[in-house]
């Protein structure tokens, strides 16, 4: 199969490719830009197909390849974590993608879209209404393709970006900082390792059945949530740290803040999926390899 990847040189695309490089004999092709940092992959971009999105006019720069793809897999996003536009967000949430579907489906080649979005209400940020926003756009194409969408619980693991909750309280406590500000904490998540995810996108990808057009929904999520105190507690706790203060309440809950939330993961498990790291296991796990990287 033919798959163009976007978001290859992020966090979870980058072990998504390694994943399907290392299980499958796909012939993968990833969507980047010029300037686009590439240090999770290095070992593999040489001997990859890449297309750089800010070189050429996307439409044109997909009807100048003589191989069509047959599957895209979106895991590009711009989380607005840098005070991006909301414009800007629109652009790399909604309209790229919407872009890609359009520009490939020329042919009638491309036959399977998975998009890789949030778990989170609409309402909780512009980034979470951009990802809303695409979901229905791409429910529009199920008609002539096999339309997939995935949600993914807070995932976390070692190399993750630094703006993420996640990783910024992981290094703030391996590093001893003296305090982090946080709010009351009593939001509850669901928390899972990288490698469970990407072992469940591999699952679905597997087994799509792309000649058939559909709509289907997966989530992935491990269906054991805690509250973010605790899972900061977790944290310090793993990282044997005793001295950072932890001052939760510094902080006011986002507004529209969800304190909790029901996931149906009934979909992925049917596949026969389930995670294999513990919150425990996947934390030691990240913050093991984290110390590894700083030695």
């Amino acid at each position: 199969m033919n798959i163009l990847l976007t978001g290859a040189t992020g966090f979870l695309g980058s072990h998504l490719l390694k994943k399907l490089l290392q299980t499958s004999d796909h012939q993968i092709t990833i969507l980047k830009r010029s300037t686009s940092n590439v240090f999770r992959i290095t070992n593999e971009i040489n001997s990859l197909e890449f297309l750089d999105a800010d070189t050429k006019n996307l439409k044109e720069l997909i009807e100048s390849r003589e191989k069509r793809f047959d599957c895209i897999i979106h895991c590009a996003t711009d989380f607005g974590r840098k005070k991006t536009l909301y414009s800007e967000m629109i652009q790399s949430n909604v309209l790229l993608p919407l872009e890609l579907i359009e520009y490939c489906s020329k042919w009638n080649q491309l036959k399977c879209f998975i998009n890789i979005d949030t778990l989170l209400d609409k309402n909780i940020s512009a980034y979470s209404l951009s990802k809303h926003q695409f979901k229905e756009w791409l429910q529009k194409h199920s008609h002539s393709l096999c339309a997939i969408n995935v949600g993914i619980e807070h995932f976390y693991g070692p190399g993750d970006d630094d703006s993420k909750f996640t990783s910024h309280v992981i290094r703030q406590l391996m590093n001893l900082a003296p305090k982090i500000e946080l709010t009351p904490g009593q939001q509850i998540r669901d928390f899972i390792y990288i490698d469970d995810v990407v072992n469940a996108l591999e699952l679905i990808i597997r087994t799509a059945k792309i000649s058939i057009p559909s709509y289907q929904e997966f989530n992935i999520a491990t269906g054991e949530s805690i509250t973010i105190e605790n899972f900061v507690r977790l944290v310090q706790k793993i990282c044997c740290n005793k001295t950072t203060e932890l001052q939760f309440g510094a902080l006011p809950y986002r507004e529209n803040e969800l304190m909790a939330s029901t996931i149906d993961t009934s979909k992925i498990v049917e596949l026969g999926w389930k995670p294999n790291f513990s919150l425990e296991a996947g934390l030691t796990k990240t913050i093991e390899l984290e110390r590894k990287t700083l030695a």
